[in-house]
């Protein structure tokens, strides 16, 4: 049987990211940590919403936001808040990923790892409830 990659893994990587990263490296560590904070988010939301709720990916970047039009057309606040809380990360990505200038990336980090490990932590009450 193959096993699926756990997505909430790369939480776990972000907040390794954050707290063993040497002086040097501090603010290339942080960028990555709120990215893998994001694509935990991120994946965890398409592969539930994928086996749960006949969500259909198209593997493209366009994805990104079809997710969160998934999550945003449901009539339950939960699916909703989710939604907003991946645009949040999603631009907060971004912009690690493209911005050379970001200020206060140390507390952008840190409403990246709450905000993802929310994003999570419904999703797990989600499918234990369809259990």
């Amino acid at each position: 049987m193959i096993s699926l990659f756990d997505w909430s893994e790369y939480l776990d990587l972000a907040e390794f990211l954050r707290n063993g990263c040497p002086d040097d490296l501090r603010e290339a560590c942080y960028r990555s940590a709120i990215s893998r904070s994001y694509y935990a988010a991120y994946n965890t939301a398409k592969t539930f919403a994928r086996d749960n709720e006949g969500f259909q990916p198209v593997r493209s970047g366009v994805d990104h936001r079809l997710v969160r039009k998934h999550f945003e057309s449901n009539p339950l606040s939960e699916k909703r808040d989710i939604a907003i809380q991946l645009r949040r990360l999603n631009v907060w990505r971004n912009k690690c990923d493209y911005d050379d200038v970001i200020d206060d990336l140390p507390k952008i980090l840190q409403l990246s790892l709450r905000r993802a490990e929310g994003v999570i932590t419904l999703i797990l009450k989600m499918r234990e409830s369809q259990h």
